[in-house]
């Protein structure tokens, strides 16, 4: 009886999986913001970049998105129309096409400005399926490959909600449905390298909320420095620093703070960002942390008074 309750619940889950994929998730039209990172074959960050939308644009009949951009420093992670430049525009059309006017030429010569390219298609559903960028011939189109051929579609959860993610042949390119592609948002433009590079989408935040972080390029091997959100653990103004031991463990662990709390707040976020326990109506300076049911893994901790972040760590959670 028990396995056969097993086998249900996981008939259910993946019937469950399967119908929020069928479920299309549209790409933003307003406050988007996706930061990105160029690791050169010495795993050396050669750049941090952002990419954001701010208000719309008509060009021909269709609306557009405006899309600015800026190199990242590290002394400011809040993007904005006066510390960044308008570098172009999106749309996405009914068949689930996003396409990109450039205002200034890029990437290479072949890329010029005032121009719409097709930069993702999701209304490809069949692995083998092609996705054709660009007919002119490899160098002189001006994407990084002139197509792509989807290797396999897989769903991942973000927000409580499957979407389908696309894994490509050529150039290690997966698209997730609403965020475009781990590479970059441009990434159908970056060229193939010979060198160990990496270029890497590192978060996206859609109306202030993460929806996609990757742990390991926000990590201190590459200086941190580029989410501005509930998972990034550098640029908050720490008040009341605290530490956690043991860290890793595998049952609890005790969160010792410098100083002593009132009515505050404990929240826990997984890898990707969503909130996965919350401790409210703490008192003092010592928090026994208990597992549960968490599964192992990399965790981040933002401690909160008065409505205000006074501390932010991250611990991993293992079995014995």
């Amino acid at each position: 009886m028990k396995k056969i309750f097993l086998l249900l619940t996981a008939f259910l889950t993946l019937t469950v999986a399967h119908g929020q994929t069928n479920v299309y998730h549209p790409f933003p039209t307003s406050k988007s913001l996706w930061s990105e990172v160029f690791i050169d074959q010495y795993n050396k960050v050669q750049s941090r970049n952002q990419y954001g939308i701010f208000g719309d644009t008509i060009i021909g009949s269709q609306t557009y998105h405006k899309i600015y951009t800026r190199t990242l420093p590290c002394s400011d992670t809040s993007m904005t129309t006066s510390n960044s430049s308008l570098a172009g525009a999106i749309m996405e059309d009914n068949l689930k096409r996003v396409y990109y006017y450039s205002f200034y030429p890029f990437n290479n010569s072949h890329c010029i400005k005032n121009k719409s390219y097709k930069i993702y298609d999701f209304s490809k559903q069949t692995p083998g399926d092609t996705i054709l960028f660009d007919t002119t011939s490899f160098p002189h189109t001006c994407y990084g490959y002139p197509y792509l051929t989807i290797k396999k579609i897989d769903s991942i959860l973000i927000k409580g909600s499957y979407r389908k993610q696309y894994e490509f042949i050529e150039q290690g390119e997966i698209w997730v449905e609403g965020i475009g592609s781990l590479r970059g948002l441009l990434s159908p433009f970056i060229m193939q390298v010979t060198c160990s590079c990496v270029n890497a989408l590192v978060c996206n935040l859609q109306n202030d909320s993460m929806y996609y972080y990757s742990s390991t390029y926000n990590s201190s091997a590459y200086n941190y420095c580029i989410c501005n959100d509930p998972l990034s653990t550098n640029n908050i103004s720490v008040k009341n620093k605290f530490s956690i031991f043991p860290n890793p463990f595998s049952s609890q662990t005790t969160l010792q703070t410098a100083g002593r709390l009132h009515n505050a707040s404990l929240t826990i976020y997984n890898s990707v960002g969503q909130t996965v326990k919350r401790i409210d109506n703490l008192i003092g300076q010592t928090i026994i942390f208990h597992r549960d049911n968490l599964p192992t893994g990399l965790y981040f901790v933002r401690l909160t008074q008065d409505g205000n972040t006074i501390s932010a760590d991250k611990f991993v959670i293992t079995d014995k």
